[in-house]
């Protein structure tokens, strides 16, 4: 699944997978996670329990390494991949 990470943007990827949980229960975790700066977002991807593999589904990640320099957890939505722009529409734009 693809994510979108909340919160400053990352200064590197991620070193170590982030447990993803929602209503307090361990849900799957981030395989990578970087900011992107066409985007203007902290995007990953991840591996999700199927039953919660629900584009538009809010999820908390424990970013033990912190999207902030801290230990911390941080709002993230289930989005569509892939991230490029295959259709070349931002460029068309």
């Amino acid at each position: 699944m693809g994510l979108v990470i909340e919160g400053v943007p990352r200064n590197g990827p991620n070193t170590s997978c982030w447990p993803i949980g929602k209503d307090g229960k361990t849900i799957g975790k981030v395989t990578s996670a970087v900011y992107s700066p066409r985007r203007k977002q902290n995007i990953a991807l991840a591996m999700v329990a199927a039953e919660h593999a629900e584009l538009g589904l809010e999820v908390d990640v424990v970013n033990r390494t912190g999207l902030v320099n801290e230990p911390g957890t941080e709002r993230a939505i289930i989005v569509e991949r892939p991230f490029h722009d295959p259709g070349k529409t931002i460029a068309a734009s």
